[in-house]
């Protein structure tokens, strides 16, 4: 008796690492070594990682039997733009940062410009610094304290009678004793109020007294030369 001997085929599959089936080759040959004619498996990314595609498991070999193939993922993790920004939108700090890492500003302190009313002072962010899962913007916080500015109340003559430190928008109020201003031989002069007109802060001010003047009256007498009075007014 006499043999043909004849090469056995079996059945390759190829797979994603879910069990999709990517590839079915069913005639190869015993002792070859499959190869994978498809696309890249591919893994989708999650929030943590993305997930190219690694090998096959087991690795390629000769045929010696049916055989599945698995697909392997490595892991890398996802990186993240976390921007802080400040009170007007301008980028402070930009800077991408590993998923599940806590980012840090390390930027110079947010400053905001004082303006006639307020000074700002920076508090902290809008919200609390936490762990990255993705794209994040933080934007500076700032207090605002109310200005005060210097008031003073001067006497005719520029002497200062009082110095008061008032906020912005409070009309001040001057709480000192009355202006005078000495009498002369023609006028006697009294209080009559501040020049410019009061009027709520919004600055560094300066009020000075001002007075009205009456025109002295004085008593005439005539006396004769005797001494005797003959007429007044």
């Amino acid at each position: 008796a006499t043999y043909t001997g004849e090469t056995r085929n079996y059945t390759v599959i190829w797979q994603n690492d879910n069990d999709t089936v990517l590839e079915t080759d069913e005639n190869v040959s015993y002792g070859s070594t499959p190869e994978y004619n498809g696309t890249t498996p591919t893994k989708a990314a999650d929030a943590q990682y993305t997930y190219p595609f690694d090998a096959w498991s087991p690795t390629i070999h000769p045929v010696t039997g049916d055989e599945t193939y698995t697909a392997t993922f490595s892991t890398t993790v996802n990186e993240y733009n976390i921007t802080f920004k400040n009170w007007d939108g301008t980028v402070l700090q930009s800077t991408s940062v590993a998923y599940g890492t806590t980012p840090v500003y390390s930027g110079a302190t947010p400053t905001k410009p004082a303006t006639a009313e307020y000074t700002y002072t920076f508090t902290g962010w809008d919200e609390a610094i936490s762990s990255v899962t993705g794209d994040k913007v933080y934007t500076a916080q700032f207090d605002a304290t109310v200005n005060e500015y210097t008031i003073t109340f001067n006497n005719w003559d520029g002497t200062t009678l009082a110095t008061y430190e008032v906020e912005y928008g409070q009309t001040p109020v001057y709480a000192g004793e009355v202006p005078t201003k000495a009498a002369t031989a023609e006028h006697t002069f009294t209080f009559s109020g501040w020049t410019p007109a009061i009027v709520a802060v919004t600055g560094n001010a300066t009020y000075t007294a001002t007075f009205s003047n009456d025109v002295n009256s004085y008593t005439v007498t005539l006396e004769a030369e005797n001494g005797t009075v003959t007429g007044a007014g």
